[in-house]
């Protein structure tokens, strides 16, 4: 599922959504948008309403997706900074509004394209083939039916192909690529000067009028908030799991359980030739039936296929479907070809719920199982991490449970269940390490119950299958930082502003000099300074700094046998002047032929997904849409 989208979505979907927010366009079809109640729904989109379950479940799996990517460093309260309710909407809506438009405007997936599509996604293979037993596993994981399933993924390729029809009418001319390149490979030839912030450091003196009068008016700058340092009692599963032993019985047991899980069944690779119902069913049965004798007397079935088949999908490949178990195809089609006893045969013309086929087995796989030794460490482990969540499910009640029962302390609770009570650094309302870089811990350590009553909190959970219980173990009102502690500090601070402020007025001065004097050396020595060797360079140069590069880019061109100045306050404090003297423009004739190539596809890409994103948005500025806001 997710290979299939990081495979077919391309670029609309990522402009479309944040890397994360992928997953949310793979979760419904287009039938689930039925519901009769409005007050259940997130958005209409036209005559189809978007249901808050369809709506919750998206959101928590991307939530889930989000918290799983940047583990300790994910924090509850990002969601919000994120807009992430408003953008999982969004995206809906946009997927919503592209599928109709895909509809009405004629595309379509029929049921080969989607089984063909399923089978070769990476993660349903084994060894390179379609394993019916991972994509079973799948629907388990995800608890759907094949046909759920399916009607999401014909969704994806809907979506997909229109919006690849959009892309592939972008092209790019001579003249564009010459632009581009005129740009992406311009040079320009500068030299610099830089003055540093340490030469104005020196002499500069702060009183201490000056320091008090700093302290009093910035106080608020040297504001410790409240801390707390918490103890807490930590459970999870994968801890759980470190203490599970399984005996060599069980496992064998399991496996003899799930013996067929680990079998691979029988698979069949078929070629086709469909000939679409189209208005007269026993004209295109007739037709398909002289398809077939051509075939049996020995005319290419490739060839056929290539210019007869109406399946777009498998006529470039000469009809071939690839290999595929029971339970992929439509049953006409699946039954004709495990009818079939050898590679070579034809079957007669079968017909389907999509016309007529010709059929030509073109490779057989037997079933095989995989050993006990080849899945026994993932029998082993599944069986720990079962045994665990099971402890875990238990566990849990009785750490909340005791925890309430004894709100004074976490001993009890630790020793019911040998567990350590462990305790935690000082941290804030706003970060915090270890488990406090957890909102909902910092959250429930400030909160009146625990913070002010001194009473354990509730079970936080802080990811999947993890818990901890706190108590306040020590706290720290806020306060201000004396001036004595903080008196070398603001020294500094002063003296580094005043210096900034003089060697700003310095390199104003200087850079009205340099823009009156054609003699650019001798002014900068008058000024202490000294000129960096003039070079070209290009817009990514690694070896200057990033602000002089933007600044040398961002000037206009000179005039012949003139230069271009500009003054940079670096981020160290230093001052630079910058001198431009010549800009070279890219060369499209220095590239060369694969060079053009790719660049001409870069192009088209970057254009095609501005396209794409130009048509969603028209789209979706046209749709009568309703947001129903309240109930994200």
């Amino acid at each position: 599922m997710l290979e299939l989208i990081r495979t077919k979505a391309q670029g609309w979907v990522a402009w479309t959504i944040v890397i994360l927010l992928v997953i949310p366009f793979a979760l419904w079809g287009i039938n689930e948008y039925i519901s009769p109640n409005a007050e259940q729904y997130v958005a209409k989109v036209n005559d189809v309403q978007i249901p808050v379950r369809q709506y919750q479940q998206a959101f928590q799996l991307t939530r889930a997706r989000l918290q799983q990517s940047l583990g300790a460093g994910f924090d509850p309260a990002m969601l919000e900074s994120l807009g992430l309710k408003r953008r999982v909407l969004d995206n809906m809506i946009e997927e919503e509004v592209t599928v109709q438009a895909a509809t009405k405007a004629g595309y379509r997936i029929n049921d080969q394209q989607i089984a063909a599509e399923v089978r070769g996604l990476p993660d349903l293979q084994t060894d390179g083939n379609f394993d019916p037993a991972r994509y079973e596993r799948l629907l388990r994981s995800q608890g759907e039916t094949p046909a759920s399933f399916e009607g999401r993924v014909g969704r994806m390729m809907l979506l997909d192909q229109f919006m690849s029809g959009i892309a592939d009418t972008t092209f790019v001319t001579g003249a564009d690529l010459n632009r581009v390149v005129q740009l992406r490979d311009q040079q320009r030839e500068v030299s610099y000067l830089t003055v540093p912030l340490s030469r104005f450091s020196g002499d500069v003196a702060v009183d201490e009028e000056a320091v008090n009068s700093y302290y009093a008016s910035n106080h608020e700058r040297y504001a410790v908030p409240e801390q707390a340092r918490v103890d807490y009692v930590d459970l999870s599963v994968d801890d759980l799991m470190k203490s599970v032993q399984v005996d060599e019985d069980r496992v064998r047991e399991s496996y003899e359980t799930r013996r067929s899980e680990f079998a691979a069944e029988e698979q069949r690779r078929a070629s086709h030739v469909l000939i679409e119902f189209g208005d007269d069913v026993e004209a295109a049965r007739q037709k398909a039936e002289k398809l077939r004798q051509r075939a049996i007397a020995g005319e290419s079935f490739e060839k056929l296929a290539e210019e007869y088949s109406e399946d777009k999908g498998s006529s470039g490949n000469g009809g071939d479907l690839g290999f595929f178990g029971a339970g992929i195809m439509d049953k006409a089609f699946e039954k004709a070809t495990f009818a079939l006893e050898k590679t070579g045969d034809i079957s007669d013309v079968v017909k389907s719920a999509f016309g007529f086929h010709i059929i030509k087995l073109t490779g057989i796989q037997t079933g095989s199982g995989r050993s006990f030794d080849e899945v026994r460490d993932q029998i082993e482990s599944d069986l720990r991490r079962r045994t665990a969540e099971e402890l875990f499910s238990d566990r849990a009640e009785i750490l909340a449970n005791t925890a309430f029962e004894h709100p004074d302390t976490l001993s009890v609770a630790a020793q019911a269940l040998a567990l350590e009570v462990n305790t935690s650094n000082f941290f804030d309302h706003a970060t915090g390490g270890g488990i406090a870089s957890n909102a909902t811990v910092r959250e429930a350590a400030f909160s009146d119950e625990v913070y002010r009553e001194g009473n354990n909190s509730v079970p936080i959970e802080i990811g999947p299958d993890h818990v901890v219980v706190i108590r306040v173990n020590e706290r720290k009102a806020s306060a201000t930082r004396p001036l004595a502690e903080v008196r070398d500090e603001i020294i500094n601070q002063l003296r580094n502003e005043q210096a900034r402020g003089k060697i700003r007025t310095f390199g104003a001065d200087l850079l009205a000099k340099l823009q009156d004097d054609s003699d650019h050396v001798a002014v900068a020595q008058a000024h202490k300074a000294v000129w960096n060797e003039a070079k070209f360079i290009k817009h990514n140069d690694p070896a200057m700094d990033a602000a002089i590069v933007t600044a040398a880019f961002s000037v206009g061109r000179p005039a012949a046998n003139q230069a271009l100045y500009r003054g940079i306050a670096l981020a160290n404090g230093d001052y630079a002047i910058l001198r431009l003297t010549v800009v070279k423009d890219g060369d499209l004739a220095a590239l060369d032929d694969a060079a053009r190539t790719s660049l001409r596809e870069t192009e088209a890409r970057t254009r095609g997904t501005a396209e794409q994103r130009s048509v969603v948005s028209g789209l979706v500025k046209r749709a009568d849409i309703t947001r129903y806001e309240s109930q994200i």
